[in-house]
């Protein structure tokens, strides 16, 4: 049976998807928010301030760049108060995301891979793979990255439709420049292969996306792989 899609852009990639509202953002230091959100309250307090930020970028009020570093300083607000050593398996993948907004992959890293030994679903292994992948890369293990990222590609095709987006966008930008651009180029040419068997429901809203922009992205992967096997810089 058919499913929807789960894009692998993560955070920052689905708030760019969600809409143009910018709501009031929550205060990371009022004190009755303070030790008390849960992981889902901070992912959606994030959310909110995401959209808020990148609406913002989309009127040319800030720049991307600074929408950016808004965005990780927020995160940062929102992450002071929580103890790491009291999160539950089962909420690691929801605090790793916040972290990854805040910059601090390390710790997202370790929380992925918490995560990955609780995920209990095929969908989540996957998504939580990429992100540990991109996670690596930018930490400078890219050799890892690339083999946490092909461990995406035995998911049956119902679960493949984040792979190549997360491979595009999140993981060869991370990895690119550090010794491995000729492996990530053969990643990433792969990915395009697992995008393509991709199985998504095509009477949904993100299955319909989905089909409508995989001949850009598997246009643009196929632009970057030239780059890296010619040594350039993006483009």
């Amino acid at each position: 049976m058919k499913r929807h899609v789960t894009w692998g852009l993560g955070l920052a990639g689905a708030i760019l998807l969600a809409g143009c509202q910018s709501p009031t953002l929550p205060d990371p230091n009022d004190p009755k928010n303070a030790g008390v959100m849960a992981p889902e309250v901070l992912r959606r307090n994030l959310a909110g301030a995401a959209n808020a930020f990148f609406d913002r970028a989309r009127h040319r009020e800030i720049t991307d760049p600074e929408a950016r570093k808004m965005l990780a300083d927020y995160a940062t607000e929102l992450l002071k108060d929580i103890r790491p050593d009291a999160v539950q398996p089962d909420q690691a993948w929801e605090y790793a995301e916040v972290l990854i907004a805040a910059n601090r992959f390390a710790d997202a890293e370790k929380m992925l891979l918490m995560a990955l030994k609780n995920a209990k679903t095929e969908d989540r292994r996957v998504n939580d793979s990429l992100r540990l992948a991109r996670c690596q890369a930018v930490l400078g293990d890219v050799k890892a990255a690339i083999a946490t990222a092909r461990s995406t590609f035995t998911a049956a095709p119902r679960d493949k439709a984040p792979i190549l987006l997360a491979v595009l966008m999140e993981i060869v930008p991370a990895g690119r420049g550090k010794g491995s651009d000729a492996e990530l180029a053969q990643l990433l040419s792969d990915a395009i292969d697992q995008g393509k068997q991709a199985s998504v429901d095509q009477a949904s809203e993100s299955g319909k996306n989905y089909l409508m922009a995989l001949p850009y992205h598997i246009t643009r992967a196929q632009r970057v792989i030239t780059e890296l096997r010619a040594g350039g810089n993006p483009t």
